[in-house]
């Protein structure tokens, strides 16, 4: 069976760059809808080079030091994102796109968009990408919001009595007794819960599993009830958890139902782990209270959160990772970052790195500094000089002559002293 091609996102930068800097938020989301290959992100190179020119205008003028960590960050997130890379249009591409579009900035972007035929092209910026736009390149323009609705009308859940077919797929060939709907309940509680009535006390958890079973149309087939048991035991450590495990084991029980996720689980990880583990295995987690509406597994929309957060997971881990990496790295005085413009790295490279800040001056570009510096010092804009350097095909640190203004500001306000 073949499987079915995922939704293909081209992102402007402006998407892209509030998905990176936002915790939260839809930008954030559609970012991770990426990670978790749920669809798959178009990346035009030059979207690439403006978010690495927005990150660092972001930035102010908190130095070198910083720019190195974010740039690797930066690269690091691209690399795990796995995108489909876009390579950028040709002069000739970039003049046809400029009799569709009047603003030279997007031309570029606009080609790299109708060369990828992307299914979805999100941004911000509608006033310049409009529905007339749309129609006379074919593609579709869309804030992230109203993606997000037509991914929602896109999904159906079932109403109260009606039957789960999503959970009557699974057989189970061990003897006519089983079933497909049988399902274990799980019940935990604290020793505080215990000792007061409350919403979650042992007997207010099961009135509403039991419900919620009713209403999905599951066999209770048993009840586990751990009382006075803290969440930092392990599941497997639990003395109802670890019967409730073997069921699962022996194909007693074909679905878990919970009140909430800290019943059963110890952490975000921890229920990923177990999730992923079950799911291969053909049991469905149903929880009954996840942000006040009932969840399964055994959904589409239940799928699309378990890989969600499994990609926030790893993209925490990689971000853990790659923090304490750096920061070796700085302790042992090596090199991890690019060298900025006027200067390059003294010295061979090594597996380790270059060792210490082995800076040294270069000629070539040092006269195109002084040079910036002289037009900045006649009244020039950031634009106008950005603007001149293009006209004189003066190369980026990179190659090519695509400068911005960002560039020439960062460039303009490098404080390196190399020690004499």
């Amino acid at each position: 069976m073949r499987r079915k091609a995922l939704v293909r996102l081209f992102l402007g930068s402006d998407v892209l760059t509030a998905g990176i800097v936002s915790a939260r938020g839809l930008d954030n989301a559609v970012l991770s809808l990426c990670a978790a290959r749920t669809c798959r992100l178009v990346l035009a190179e030059a979207v690439r080079d403006e978010v690495e020119e927005n990150l660092l205008h972001c930035l102010g003028g908190r130095g070198n030091e910083t720019a190195d960590h974010v740039l690797r960050d930066y690269a690091r997130l691209i690399a795990f994102l796995k995108p489909e890379l876009v390579p950028p249009p040709g002069p000739e591409e970039v003049r046809a796109t400029l009799r569709l579009i009047p603003h030279r900035a997007d031309a570029a972007v606009l080609g790299s968009a109708i060369a990828s035929s992307p299914d979805w092209f999100l941004t911000h910026n509608l006033q310049h990408f409009t529905p007339a736009l749309a129609r006379r390149t074919g593609l579709r323009f869309a804030a992230p919001a109203e993606f997000f609705r037509a991914l929602a009308r896109n999904i159906s859940f079932p109403r109260a009595g009606e039957r789960n077919e999503q959970a009557e797929r699974y057989t189970v060939a061990a003897g006519p007794r089983k079933s497909a709907r049988d399902a274990a309940v799980y019940v935990r509680t604290t020793e505080e819960e215990e000792a007061v009535e409350s919403c979650v006390s042992g007997e207010a958890q099961l009135e509403r599993v039991k419900a919620y079973l009713r209403m999905a149309g599951l066999r209770l087939k048993w009840i586990a009830v751990d009382k006075a048991v803290s969440r930092a035991v392990p599941l497997d450590k639990r003395p109802e958890g670890a019967i409730l495990l073997e069921l699962i084991r022996r194909g007693d029980v074909r679905h878990v139902v919970a009140l909430r996720l800290d019943r059963l689980f110890r952490s975000p990880e921890d229920a990923l782990r177990w999730m992923s583990r079950w799911a291969g295995t053909g049991v469905v987690l149903h929880v009954t209270d996840l942000g006040g509406q009932p969840i399964n597994t055994g959904s589409a929309m239940g799928r699309m959160i378990l890989a969600i957060g499994d990609a926030l997971v790893n993209r925490d881990l990689v971000a853990g990772l790659t923090a304490r990496a750096l920061a070796d790295r700085k302790r042992m005085g090596m090199v991890y970052g690019p060298a900025p413009y006027g200067y390059r790295r003294s010295g061979g490279a090594t597996k380790r790195g270059e060792r210490g800040s082995d800076l040294k001056v270069d000629p070539k570009e040092r006269m195109v500094v002084e040079q910036m510096k002289a037009l900045r010092a006649e009244g020039m804009t950031l634009q106008q000089i950005a603007w001149w350097l293009k006209e004189a095909e003066i190369p980026c640190k990179r190659g090519g002559v695509k400068w911005y203004p960002s560039t020439v500001k960062k460039i303009l306000e490098n404080r390196i002293r190399l020690p004499e």
